[in-house]
């Protein structure tokens, strides 16, 4: 823990205003997420998930310094809004999505992470014939074996290539879903874009010409 918190009249605060209390030291916050700006290269690449502490306060001095906010639900997505973080800078990632809300932040030129058929099927019925100046990035589960370094029990609900595996689309099933509804998806791995030269998954849709 950061050597700031042992300088705080703990007892004092917790009578003046209860329990639980959530203390921010917005400079320390600050020179965190410059480290992970410097480490990252840029602070876009910066992604916080708001669900780990949905604060304003921490949001706010995030958006100051252009980070991006990594949102699971309709109320993240205000949270981070509210605290000007920009739709561009807004990556929708949620196991169990609002099937209306990807729509509608892929318009607003935020991020949105399709893992499902479903969700790919409303993108292309919803938001086909808008203007592509979003970014739709697919979760894929490849045939291709994928192991762990070290193993746990857990792995086999999130490992690729497991059939039970609770997240992620077929990389059979994907092309084909994303080029009948001319969605151009980015192809890369995590949300770093792909080295030059990288070898893209079969029969997906080359992304068009700008």
């Amino acid at each position: 823990m950061a050597e700031w918190t042992s300088k705080i009249a703990q007892k004092p605060l917790a009578n003046r205003f209860g329990t639980p209390l959530y203390i921010l030291n917005p400079d320390q916050l600050t020179r965190n997420a410059r480290d992970f700006i410097a480490l990252t290269g840029a602070p876009a690449s910066v992604v916080y998930p708001v669900k780990s502490n949905p604060s304003l306060a921490v949001l706010r001095v995030l958006a100051s310094l252009g980070c991006a906010a990594d949102c699971a639900a309709e109320q993240e997505v205000r949270l981070a809004r509210m605290a000007g973080i920009p739709y561009s800078s807004i990556v929708y990632n949620s196991p169990v999505p609002d099937r209306a809300l990807p729509a509608s932040l892929y318009r607003a030129r935020a991020t949105v992470v399709a893992d499902s058929e479903p969700i790919l099927r409303v993108l292309a019925l919803r938001v086909a014939a808008a203007p592509h100046h979003a970014k739709l990035l697919l979760r894929v589960n490849p045939r291709e074996p994928v192991e762990y370094l070290h193993h746990e029990d857990w792995q086999s609900l999130t490992s690729h290539s497991s059939s039970a595996a609770k997240f992620g689309i077929p990389s059979e099933a994907s092309p084909s879903n994303t080029r009948s509804g001319g969605l151009p998806p980015t192809r890369n791995s995590q949300f770093s874009p792909p080295p030059p030269g990288a070898p893209r998954l079969r029969g997906t849709p080359r992304r068009p010409s700008p």
